[in-house]
């Protein structure tokens, strides 16, 4: 009998075995304002490379940060690099990456 991760539905329809590519978080950045920059963090050589840019945004008023700046992101196959361009600091929205692999 074959062994392996097998993830069954209710029905018994395969959801998920050894064959399924699922993602896998590598490392969340709070990026600096300031600069520019890139990252390779380990393992992102294993899988495709990909990005989330996600806006840190003031809970008490999450519409305060409309129209700010938010950096580029470029990926290639084991670093993401961000850009913020000619805008100035004070245009630039804080800003989260969450990196991983699939």
């Amino acid at each position: 009998m074959p062994q392996g991760l097998v993830v069954r539905d209710e029905a018994g329809n395969i959801t998920l075995d050894l064959s399924t590519r699922c993602g896998r978080i590598l490392e969340i950045l709070d990026l600096n304002i300031n600069s520019n920059g890139s990252t390779t963090p380990a393992g992102s050589d294993q899988g495709t490379l990909f990005a989330l840019r996600i806006n840190n945004a003031s809970a008490a008023d999450p519409w305060a940060d409309m129209g700010k700046t938010q950096p580029k992101l470029t990926v290639t196959a084991t670093t993401v690099s961000w850009d913020w361009g000619s805008s100035s600091v004070s245009s630039r929205q804080a800003t989260s990456l969450i990196i991983g692999v699939y």
